[in-house]
């Protein structure tokens, strides 16, 4: 499944800075949350960007989004490198778990 999204006043993902990234995060997760309050957001293990859990999710929650298959996978491919998809990671991305198993 591909996204997209636009944000004013905010680069794209291969032009953007760390403080960029995470405010998109907070906006996001907010956006979220205000649509689906029984919902949860869970940032990749090792992200520091999200209060909650500064840590990202646990390695049990990893796990069980990766038999899942809903967790975000790290790039790997040289254009995605090059381009700046990987810049920072894990920091300010993750899954946010709705209910009914639906996942943004």
């Amino acid at each position: 499944v591909a996204i997209s999204r636009n944000l004013s006043g905010i680069r794209m993902p291969p032009a953007v800075q760390r403080e960029e990234r995470r405010k998109v995060e907070r906006l996001l997760v907010k956006a979220l949350l205000d649509i689906e309050a029984s919902g949860s957001y869970e940032p990749l293990r090792g992200s520091s960007s999200y209060a909650s859990k500064p840590q990202g999710m646990s390695y049990e929650k990893e796990s069980e989004m990766k038999v899942a298959g809903r967790l975000l996978q790290e790039p790997q491919s040289d254009l995605q490198l090059s381009s700046g998809y990987g810049r920072h990671w894990p920091d300010a991305r993750g899954v946010f778990d709705g209910s009914q198993g639906l996942v943004a």
